[in-house]
């Protein structure tokens, strides 16, 4: 369960927006296009120079690990829900699963204080009980040039934006592009107290490329200022907007919009509180949240409050409904012990209400256009190299497991989960016990 200030807790929401501030939003956008050609020209001079500093000395180092378990179909979501086999036949996973997979990690350190890193890794084995089988190399490859100011990051690497934005709450119109498989550019600076970055997508989930070679320009910066904790994001909307039938598409966690926020945070009178704005220029949609956490002994009390408001714009049907949204939290950690709870009240973003349980293996308690959700969740280590862990949350159903700890990275996991990698742990779907190993 989260602490609202450091790990809010992000609900699968859709879009809407809000008219706060119009002035200076305007001239903040107006901004940001100008500067598209600047930073891209930027960034691509930055990594060529940086390609042809002298080699000095070079490390190899390799890891692994090895995953071998037994799923039972027995809960309302099956394990790799939708995966198929290598007939095509559906495929959810039950039975035995294995997966090996060998990394690799590249480093040299070049002139001028620059270090170069190239890190990738081997899928060796990815088999279940239907016999489908795949070896080869797997996208989380990585390339690096880093400095003591800062670095340049081309492949597996995590969007500008995204890096620095720091929320309030669980707000709709913060829809930064998350990295979900795509290939991202992204150079990094450090000035003083404040960290900045900025990115491009340089293809998609698939490896589809954009037609002007780079999109969706993301510029994003974080620090501290006296007393203060700030971040900045900005994202430029993505050629997909205007091209939606092309190669090049959005997947997962990708947003096509065109987003601005601002957030701030400070400590008062032993409490944390933060205040955010973000604005989607494409759906129309603002969200302004405030947020708390106060420590009181081994107990640690959230709350954020978001206010919401849509322009209807073209892009969400008209609807304008959107409602602001709450919520409280409370997490005790005291020796062994970790307890977490929270109670929200949120909007889907969907003007339309769907039947509880309309998915066939949704836990029977979830409704999407539910507005609110509520969780417990708790922890035990038992001090031996076992611990437990239990939880229930709304719309994701129950889940318990037990952990042993075999040393080394190596563990040994017995579980079960009403859905699949849902609550804290994100255990199979179904009843599962496996042996983990790392290398």
């Amino acid at each position: 369960m989260p602490a609202f200030l450091t790990v809010p807790r992000l609900l699968n929401v859709a879009p809407r927006r809000l008219k706060h501030g119009p002035m200076l939003v305007d001239l903040a956008f107006s901004g940001m296009h100008n500067t598209r050609e600047t930073m891209k020209s930027i960034l691509l001079a930055t990594a060529s120079i940086l390609a042809f500093a002298g080699a000095a000395s070079a490390d190899v180092v390799f890891g692994g690990s090895a995953t071998l378990g037994f799923n039972e179909d027995n809960g309302s979501e099956p394990r790799d829900e939708g995966d198929t086999d290598v007939n095509g036949d559906v495929d959810n996973g039950e039975g035995f699963f294995w997966e090996a997979d060998l990394g690799v990690t590249l480093t040299q350190e070049l002139n001028n204080g620059v270090t170069a890193t190239a890190s990738f890794g081997l899928n060796i084995t990815d088999e279940d009980a239907s016999g489908q089988d795949d070896v080869g190399v797997d996208d989380d490859f990585l390339l690096s040039l880093t400095t003591e100011q800062g670095g340049l990051f081309f492949g597996d690497t995590e969007f500008a934006a995204f890096t620095h934005w720091d929320a309030a709450g669980n707000m709709l119109a913060d829809r930064f592009s998350e990295q979900d498989d795509e290939i991202v550019l992204r150079g990094d600076a450090l000035f003083g107290g404040v960290e900045a970055s900025v990115s491009y997508t340089v293809a998609d989930a698939e490896e589809e490329r954009p037609q002007d070679d780079l999109d969706q320009l993301s510029i994003g910066a974080s620090g501290t200022l006296a007393r203060f904790t700030f971040s900045v994001a900005y994202q430029e909307e993505s050629e997909i907007v205007d091209n939606p039938a092309g190669e090049y598409q959005a997947y997962d966690d990708f947003e096509v919009s065109e987003v601005f926020a601002l957030s701030a945070g400070t400590t008062f009178g032993g409490a944390d509180v933060a205040v955010a704005y973000a604005s989607d220029q494409t759906l129309e949609d603002s969200s302004l949240g405030f947020e708390v956490a106060y420590p009181v002994g081994p107990v640690t009390l959230g709350a954020y409050y978001v206010l919401e408001e849509n322009d209807a714009s073209d892009f969400d049907a008209g609807f304008d409904d959107i409602e602001n949204s709450l919520g409280v939290s409370a997490d005790y950690a005291s020796g062994p012990l970790s307890v977490s709870a929270f109670y929200e009240i949120e909007d889907d973003g969907d003007a339309i209400d769907n039947p509880e349980g309309g998915d066939a293996n949704e836990f029977e308690g979830d409704d999407d256009d539910e507005n609110s959700n509520y969780g417990l969740e708790v922890g035990y280590d038992s001090g031996a190299g076992i611990e437990f862990y239990a939880g229930y949350i709304q719309e994701d159903g129950g889940y318990a497991g037990v952990e042993y700890d075999l040393g080394n990275g190596a563990e040994l996991i017995a579980s079960y989960a009403d859905e699949d990698e849902e609550g804290a742990r994100e255990y199979e779907g179904g009843t599962t016990v496996l042996v983990s190993l790392e290398f």
